[in-house]
């Protein structure tokens, strides 16, 4: 059996904090985005990420509930450009265009759902689940 330093309880002790810290799932983020259209491109976006934070998104939605927009695109900002994780065209009114799975956003990047062509007056919503850590 081999004998354990402090130092080495103490890289341990600070690996299971951190770990524990990551699995963590109790801060939540549910959030919902509503406005009426513009004509042409709209964009519903969601809160930046803070400093200090790490925002697991674990799903992300957007519909026309008025008309059927050209292209719905799901995605996120990171910080230099946008990222699309799904584009659907012309989906139908009301039909709900949706991401799930987990997507790690750091400080800075947030989560955006774009409408493009859309008519003035569209009832648009969005969508967010998802969960912050502490880093």
């Amino acid at each position: 059996m081999v004998e354990q330093t402090q130092a080495h309880l103490d890289i341990m002790e600070r690996a299971s904090v951190l770990i524990a810290q990551e699995l963590d799932e109790s801060m939540r983020a549910d959030d919902d985005v509503n406005m009426s259209a513009a004509t042409g491109t709209n964009d519903l976006k969601f809160e930046q990420v803070k400093a200090g934070r790490k925002f697991v998104m674990t799903h992300l939605s957007g519909y026309d509930d008025t008309s059927s927009p050209t292209k719905l695109r799901i995605g996120y900002w990171n910080g230099h450009r946008l990222n699309w994780l799904k584009a659907i065209p012309a989906p139908l009114i009301s039909e709900t265009v949706e991401y799930n799975g987990r997507v790690y956003l750091r400080e800075g990047m947030y989560p955006i759902v774009r409408f493009e062509g859309a008519t003035s007056g569209d009832d648009l919503y969005a969508t967010l689940n998802g969960y912050w850590i502490k880093t």
